[in-house]
């Protein structure tokens, strides 16, 4: 743990790491390291393709510029059958291009402006 975090911060992370889910994501570089660790992630918007909102996503190759994912429980899906079978791939791009926020249910969300908002599960 920082030195410097905030008792609201400490507070955020226990309730997040009770529900299953120790979700502070504040950098790209701590959302790397989520999608390393194998956590999925929920589409809450795309903001490109409307039919791929509400989808659950499974990490299946991490790089250093980008992923792939999958439908969780769909192989047959079109987005997890691109790639060959890789699934759908998202460019991480700069970090200057992604928000980082906590709404107010105390969710984490990550934006990557122009394209999706999603959290992370």
């Amino acid at each position: 743990m920082r030195y410097d975090t905030t008792l609201k911060e400490v507070c955020i992370m226990y309730h997040h790491f009770e529900r299953g889910k120790y979700m502070n994501i504040r950098s790209l570089s701590q959302l790397k390291k989520a999608f390393a660790d194998g956590h999925e992630f929920k589409i809450i918007e795309h903001f490109n393709r409307p039919e791929c909102n509400g989808q659950i996503r499974q990490i299946t190759k991490l790089q250093t510029n980008g992923f792939y994912s999958v439908v969780k429980g769909e192989p047959g899906n079109r987005w997890s059958m691109a790639n060959g079978g890789k699934g759908a791939w998202c460019e991480f791009g700069k970090a200057t291009n992604w928000l980082f926020m906590e709404k107010a249910n105390g969710v984490f969300t990550c934006t990557l402006i122009g394209c999706f908002e999603i959290e992370i599960l």
